[in-house]
């Protein structure tokens, strides 16, 4: 199909908007390449996929199909054994494994009534083993849970010990009458990990401890005192192995998600594929479109045909929009369409042409009746 006819009938800005029918950018891919095939049996089984997802959407609530990030960049950059990634994004690839569990098990007792989506649905996995791991280990939010090892909870229990000590020492400390004069505010707060208290610049001298920061107008300096620095040191060896402890739990996580990452591959692009087909289901669902019959014979044949932009982009209720009857080829192989300015005859060429584009694209047509070669 030349790239001018595509643009004089507007294909593009059906692609547009079927693009932005997509739970996912990598179903988004899928739209990108479409273009009208002409092959019969691959044009039957699109328009049998479109049938399959709109009577899913309509009965089944849409398989359990939602939002999915692309997670192929976040595969490839734990592919080597000891490489780990945030629990963020270990949570963005627990999401793509939930998706394909929900889909696959919400399809799999459906598969004889749904053929064409099993086809593809059945290369879905049903990762729980992997999602009860990562529940277990992860909280929603990406944070590693404190009971995620017995290590971390111990370290954790140090960390909260340490910092009740520390706070205790420092309330003493600002509530004290011999601080009361030094003090530019009544608060313990942190600079670079370590708990320290506001002190009037000019009472510095006047303060046993370490200076970390100063205040923007240079007023107020940050000290921290020396009967806490022991504690504050113990705590910044506590982060040290908090963080050690982290990052072999992720990298343990991540092993655990090598173990499946070429399923977790599939899944991706299984769930990019039933998204792009749920877009045309959705698609063909708000125009009301029906399936066209598809002939070997070179026909084009409507009843009641519309414009499809007309239905998507403009004002005009579906009554408003004066729908065309249309025969050609049963009888003669040629038509003369003539007919005053304003007269619809550009709208009656497009309306045909596109319906044949989309007809070849796997979308359900907006008309009463369509028969097309």
């Amino acid at each position: 199909m030349d790239s001018r006819t595509l643009k004089s009938l507007e294909y593009s800005r059906i692609k547009e908007i079927l693009r932005g029918k997509c739970y996912s950018s990598t179903g988004g891919e899928y739209v990108e390449e479409l273009s009208p095939v002409a092959d019969r049996n691959t044009v039957l089984k699109l328009h049998q996929e479109t049938s399959e997802f709109r009577e899913i959407i309509k009965y089944d609530g849409g398989a359990a199909l939602r939002r999915f990030q692309d997670i192929i960049p976040l595969l490839a950059r734990i592919e080597i054994e000891g490489s780990f990634v945030g629990g963020a994004e270990i949570i963005k690839i627990a999401d793509t494994a939930d998706i394909s569990t929900k889909v696959y098990r919400s399809l799999r007792s459906k598969n004889e009534k749904y053929p064409a989506i099993w086809n593809h649905a059945h290369q879905l996995t049903d990762f729980r083993e992997l999602l009860g791991e990562i529940n277990r280990i992860l909280t929603p939010d990406g944070e590693v849970a404190d009971n995620a090892s017995p290590a971390l909870v111990k370290i954790r229990k140090q960390m909260e010990s340490t910092r009740a000590k520390i706070s205790d020492k420092l309330e003493k400390l600002i509530s004290s009458k011999n601080y009361a004069d030094h003090l530019s505010d009544r608060i313990i707060t942190m600079r670079d990990g370590r708990y320290v208290i506001p002190v009037k610049d000019s009472s510095k001298s006047a303060i046993d401890g370490l200076i970390h920061d100063r205040s923007a107008s240079g007023a107020t300096i940050f000290m921290e005192p020396m009967s806490v620095l022991p504690l504050n040191n113990q705590l910044r060896e506590l982060y040290s192995d908090e963080k050690r402890e982290i990052e072999r739990i992720l990298i343990r996580l991540c092993d655990s998600i090598r173990e499946v990452q070429e399923d977790l591959m599939i899944a991706q692009n299984i769930l990019s594929l039933l998204d792009f087909i749920h877009a045309r289901a959705l698609l063909s669902e708000q125009l009301e479109g029906i399936n066209p019959e598809i002939t070997d014979d070179s026909i084009i044949k409507f009843t009641e045909a519309r414009h499809p932009l007309l239905i998507l982009d403009s004002n005009l209720t579906r009554e408003e929009i004066i729908p065309l009857d249309f025969s050609l080829g049963e009888h003669g192989r040629a038509m003369i369409i003539t007919g005053p300015n304003t007269g619809g005859k550009t709208v009656a060429l497009k309306t045909v042409g596109l319906l044949v584009l989309m007809m070849q694209s796997g979308i359900q047509l907006p008309a009463k009746y369509a028969k097309l070669g």
